[in-house]
């Protein structure tokens, strides 16, 4: 049986155009409705970012004090992914003012080496377990890192950050 070529065209060209609908597809879906890159059809090299970056949380209590605190575990995971991926202003605000609905307590105080101060620590718990602190404005910052060939270092570069404060009753 001899090969049509008009039907091996066809066929070629239709499974070129379906790996480029399920692509562009992948690529919608991270953008506008949250999908994590690797998720759904195997496409997240099309829309992953290749950099890495960091998200800090700078919760600021009463006295006007900010310390870094590391991603409350609730929120590791997809929170903290989608926020890295795209950091997008309105996104950032979302989840500070999420944070800031929060009951945050003191989990610790550690002496860092070099550091003549104590530096307290912070998480969400469980508020039975003591008082929280009252927290008057949440920062999140995303840091993107990159390697410098030239200095031979890894450099953290501020992406974008915000501020949000708590809502002041009217």
């Amino acid at each position: 049986m001899h090969d049509d070529p008009l039907k091996r065209a066809i066929c070629l060209g239709s499974a070129s155009v379906l790996l480029v609908l399920t692509a562009l597809l992948q690529i919608y879906r991270v953008e506008e409705q949250d999908l994590h890159p690797w998720k759904g059809g195997g496409f997240g090299m099309f829309a992953a970012s290749p950099e890495q970056r960091a998200l800090r949380i700078i919760p600021i209590d009463e006295n006007r004090i900010g310390y870094i605190t590391p991603m409350p575990s609730r929120y590791r995971g997809t929170t903290a992914d989608r926020l890295l991926f795209r950091p997008a202003e309105s996104r950032l605000r979302e989840f500070a003012r999420q944070l800031l609905t929060e009951d945050w307590l003191l989990i610790g105080i550690d002496q860092e080496p070099g550091k003549q101060y104590p530096v307290p620590r912070y998480d969400i718990l469980d508020p039975s377990s003591s008082e929280p602190i009252r927290i008057v404005e949440i920062r999140l910052e995303v840091h993107v890192y990159r390697y410098d060939a030239d200095s031979d270092e890894l450099r953290a570069t501020l992406l974008t950050e915000i501020a949000e404060k708590p809502e002041q009753p009217r």
